[in-house]
């Protein structure tokens, strides 16, 4: 039986150690998803600010190849959810004698939007070209929208 974590968080440009703690998803029509992910580390002084606005994939996939009847060198068992997008929150929760407790927060990359506030006119564009400036100067590619 092939044992391997349920839960992973991993980054593009980063291979901390890390280890999924407990997530919490929030999806809703018309809204950006959202996970809170706590997190644990033997390394209790990650750089926190480095991973903000970093790429990063969290993965849902079953405990044991077992859970899906395979057998023993086959497929290994395939993700059942992936969410990919940005960190936008880090924090480091808590501090012990052999782990540290971080809590990190992927939304999309376009949440990071939110932050951003500019007022501009618009004249002569219809909606779609108004919105592909936009998310253009916000350095999106036509493939992300």
């Amino acid at each position: 039986m092939t044992q391997t974590q349920s839960y992973r968080l991993s980054f593009s440009r980063f291979s901390p150690s890390l280890s999924v703690i407990s997530f919490t998803a929030t999806e809703a029509l018309n809204t950006a998803y959202r996970l809170d992910i706590e997190l644990t580390s033997a390394d209790a002084d990650l750089p926190l600010s480095s991973y903000i606005n970093q790429a990063a994939k969290f993965t849902v996939t079953p405990v044991s190849s077992d859970v899906l009847g395979l057998i023993e060198g086959m497929i290994a068992p395939q993700a059942l959810k992936e969410w990919s997008g940005i960190i936008t929150s880090c924090e480091k929760l808590s501090v012990s004698a052999d782990e540290t407790r971080y809590r990190m927060v992927l939304e999309p990359r376009i949440a990071a939007l939110k932050h951003h506030r500019t007022s501009r006119l618009f004249q002569n564009q219809n909606i779609p070209d108004i919105i592909s400036s936009l998310l253009k100067h916000h350095g999106f590619a036509g493939v992300d929208f």
